[in-house]
């Protein structure tokens, strides 16, 4: 009987001490989980902060920039009026007040009719005659206009705009006749590097005359074609007599002297026709 009571009282210490252990790691599970629900309430309450911070931030800065910008006050042309002939380009430059305004780079324009004139980034081109209006626009609405006149370019600007150039072919021409030799082929090949030397000018007159209504119904019209056709001639010879063959230099070379004299005595025509027209 007493060894009953004696592992009674061993089987009640053991529980006891069971139950004293479960209680004791519930409560440390509970102190954990509440630290760290606490750990991430700072957390966040950290990043929202930070938040507030940044868009604290970013109101300051746009403020700022808002604060820098400078509206222009009124904007001008260049040139409020303009003459032009059919396929004549100018450049109109726009003002902005203040120049520091930021609307600088916002300038809209537009021409009232492109079948007269066109208009990119203020260069002006001519098409065909009338009146026109180029305006040069600020988002705001302020404008400035510039009135052009479309007339075709006269004979005589058409000779003002070429008359350099005539010039440099007609002294290239007589210096290619006299370089032409019935029998040394280096010199023919003088003269043919003397022509193409002035390609560019010959390329401006071409530009500067044809497509122009008066000089298209012109005199001069018809005689620099001839022009062109006896100078290509010329080269061709030229290009054939600057060659070693005896026989080629002997029969081409003379034929682009004619050529060549034709040539000159063609442009001084158009040049007369030109310069004397009203």
């Amino acid at each position: 009987m007493k060894r009953r009571f004696i592992t009674f009282i061993c089987l009640l210490c053991v529980l006891s001490f069971i139950l004293c252990s479960c209680s004791f790691g519930k409560k440390n599970e509970e102190t954990t989980s509440s630290t760290s629900l606490s750990d991430e309430e700072n957390t966040q309450s950290s990043g929202n902060n930070s938040t507030k911070t940044t868009d604290s931030e970013y109101v300051k800065a746009k403020s700022e920039s808002s604060s820098n910008k400078i509206d222009a006050t009124n904007i001008t042309l260049s040139q409020t009026e303009l003459s032009m002939y059919p396929l004549h380009r100018v450049t109109l430059t726009a003002t902005v007040i203040p120049s520091s305004a930021n609307d600088n780079n916002k300038i809209t324009w537009k021409s009232s009719n492109t079948n007269i004139v066109t208009v990119n980034s203020g260069t002006v081109t001519a098409i065909k005659n009338g009146i026109a209006q180029v305006t040069a626009s600020l988002p705001d609405g302020t404008v400035a206009s510039c009135v052009i006149t479309v007339t075709d370019k006269t004979l005589r600007q058409i000779y003002d705009s070429i008359s350099v150039d005539i010039g440099l072919v007609l002294s290239a021409l007589k210096d290619a006749e006299g370089n032409i030799s019935t029998s040394e082929y280096q010199s023919n090949y003088s003269a043919y590097q003397t022509i193409i030397s002035n390609s560019a000018a010959l390329k401006r007159i071409q530009t500067n005359c044809y497509g122009y209504p008066l000089f298209e119904t012109s005199l001069a019209k018809s005689k620099l074609d001839d022009f062109y056709d006896n100078l290509s001639k010329a080269k061709e010879s030229l290009q054939k007599a600057d060659k070693s063959n005896s026989t080629d230099i002997a029969t081409q070379a003379p034929t682009a002297k004619q050529y060549l004299q034709k040539a000159y005595s063609l442009l001084k025509e158009v040049e007369g026709l030109l310069k004397n027209s009203k």
